[in-house]
């Protein structure tokens, strides 16, 4: 009315509401229901996040270190000879017995399958102490690695004493290419194995899986389960 007169019930302000708080108030006092959240799943997602950021940065840390060969463990340069063209000097150096060498071969022409035929066209001889010698090529090897502008052609493992490399092009792949092999090219020896890339994309695949899937763990944690107490 428009005196303002109340005409609300007596006793109304100890009737409490017909309403029980649910969603985002549940873990507030006084409410009659909880969100039951499972340990279990945030240990997981926690794990699979962290062993997925370890996966990571050990990945990168990998590529880094294993970034083409360390100038410092070259012991040897030369040149591959060309196809049908004049040998070129071998690359010497001591050995210091039973080490492991790589070849790697520069190439500069920025084009993957002309890189292909040049490094699968490479053959190496390496003269050993004792008379014995161990002989490679570019495509024998499986799969090159190839860091910027240098590729494996090969490894061996070389006894104590004088080595000599020896590297030339050898016909391989469509004549309309043997063009590219009537060029020389330079080759360092290095040594030491090949880096094993193969662990970057091994452990960079899965330390993305395992934040994928620590993500989903954690999301399906954090809003947990209603129960009534």
């Amino acid at each position: 009315m428009s005196d303002g007169a109340d005409f609300r019930p007596a006793g109304w302000e100890q009737q409490p509401p017909d309403v029980r708080p649910v969603g985002w108030v549940t873990d507030q006092p006084g409410v009659t229901v909880r969100r039951a959240r499972r340990p279990g799943l945030l240990v997981l997602g926690g794990a699979l996040i962290v062993g997925g950021t370890i996966a990571l940065g050990l990945s990168i840390l990998t590529a880094v270190r294993d970034a083409g060969p360390d100038p410092a463990d070259i012991v040897a340069e030369g040149t591959v000879a060309a196809l049908d063209g004049s040998p070129t000097e071998p690359a010497r150096f001591t050995a210091g017995g039973d080490d492991p060498f790589t070849v790697w071969i520069a190439i500069d022409d920025f084009n993957d399958n002309n890189d292909d035929t040049i490094v699968a066209s490479t053959a190496c001889r390496a003269d050993l102490a004792g008379g014995e010698t161990a002989d490679f090529q570019g495509n024998r090897q499986g799969s090159a690695i190839t860091v910027n502008d240098e590729s494996t052609v090969g490894w061996f493992t070389a006894a104590e004493g004088t080595v000599e490399v020896s590297c030339e092009h050898v016909p391989f792949g469509r004549v309309g290419r043997r063009g590219l092999l009537r060029e020389e090219h330079d080759f360092i020896v290095v040594r030491g194995r090949p880096a094993a890339l193969t662990s970057v994309f091994v452990l960079m695949p899965a330390g993305i899986l395992a934040l994928i899937a620590g993500i989903f763990v954690l999301s399906r944690w954090a809003p947990g389960r209603i129960r009534r107490v």
